[in-house]
């Protein structure tokens, strides 16, 4: 699925999308699916003119496994080398990663992906979690830091160990930026104008 030049999603994985960031033909993941959807999405590289060794690096989120659950194959099947923050890392074992082989991601470290790809510490949801922002397209990645499942909202409580501390990272780390794309991991993408929805959404978050 389309979102803005360069950046779609695959359309089969559920419940979590799978961003393809493509950049002159070289791809980047963010986040991977379920332990059983590697296959989704090496079918739609193909079926959208691409090869599995186009994928470079595979970005992940945070651990959960509909987000996580199928780097581990998609790695071994493009080369790609993976990547997360070092509290994810460390927690990437329970589906089949090497945690000392993922790349560790420091906050504010950015990728070679179109102008910059920039992670963004943003725990609470799990302590390691990160979102991604690109400055330069103002296109933030959000995990499941935020949703948009009948309007953008902070993550699911239920789902989310320390949520005073998911809200405060929403309010230190993401309200101040400016975005333009919001790329939700669960819900709806917005391609544009997304920023208002988004300021909006942190400011009525409880404190």
């Amino acid at each position: 699925m389309h979102v803005v030049p360069g950046i779609e999603y695959v359309d089969e994985t559920s419940p979590a999308h799978v961003y393809v960031l493509d950049d002159g033909g070289e791809l980047t993941l963010i986040d991977a699916g379920l332990p059983n959807e590697a296959a989704k999405v090496l079918d739609y590289l193909r079926r959208t003119g691409r090869t599995p060794q186009q994928v470079k690096r595979i970005v992940l989120t945070h651990r959960h496994g509909d987000h996580a659950g199928a780097a581990a194959e998609l790695a071994r099947a493009t080369g790609a080398e993976v990547y997360a923050s070092a509290e994810e890392a460390a927690a990437l074992g329970q589906h089949g990663l090497d945690p000392s082989q993922v790349r560790q991601l420091a906050d504010g470290e950015v990728l070679p992906v179109f102008e910059g790809l920039q992670a963004i510490a943003t725990p609470g949801h799990t302590p390691g979690h990160l979102c991604f922002y690109l400055p330069e397209r103002k296109v933030l990645f959000t995990g499941d830091a935020m949703l948009n499942r009948g309007g953008v909202s902070g993550p699911v409580p239920q789902y989310t160990p320390d949520l005073a501390r998911a809200h405060a990272s929403l309010r230190e780390r993401i309200a101040p930026l400016e975005i333009d794309a919001l790329c939700v991991a669960h819900g709806d993408v917005i391609p544009a104008g997304a920023g208002p929805q988004v300021r909006a959404a942190i400011a009525a978050l409880a404190g």
